[in-house]
């Protein structure tokens, strides 16, 4: 089995509430993290991929980059087995967050938000 692939069934549309009420949920263990990730990761899915878009809904292409989804499921098993351990990293502990390309993050590109910005830099940093 990978990591982070057992969720709970039938849960509420996690993804309606607040981030201090998602909080309170998973620091009380009422919900995993592994069950965030995957209903963040079905909206990303369900938005951001032209392949997977339904007629009605509008394809967005608002997350460019991001890890593999084994990778951050793996990632909120993680913050599950650590809650279970009585180890909380503060109150976004499990929350799903996106980083904007403008910061650089370990393993992801930064394209500056735009691709002729990201171009511009690109060549201008092979010509010095």
């Amino acid at each position: 089995m990978i990591l982070g692939t057992e969720t709970t069934p039938s849960l509420p549309n996690l993804l309606s509430l607040d981030a201090l009420s998602l909080s309170n949920l998973i620091q009380t263990r009422q919900v995993k993290c592994v069950d965030l990730m995957n209903q963040t990761l079905t909206r990303i899915n369900d938005i951001n991929d032209p392949n997977q878009q339904q007629q009605q809904q509008q394809y967005l292409n608002a997350i460019v980059s991001m890890k593999s989804k084994q990778e951050l499921m793996n990632e909120a098993y993680l913050a599950d087995e650590d809650l279970d351990n009585g180890i909380g990293k503060g109150w976004l502990h499990g929350i799903p967050l996106a980083i904007k390309d403008l910061s650089n993050v370990k393993g992801l590109p930064n394209t500056l938000g735009g691709s002729k910005l990201y171009s511009s830099l690109q060549q201008q940093q092979q010509h010095t």
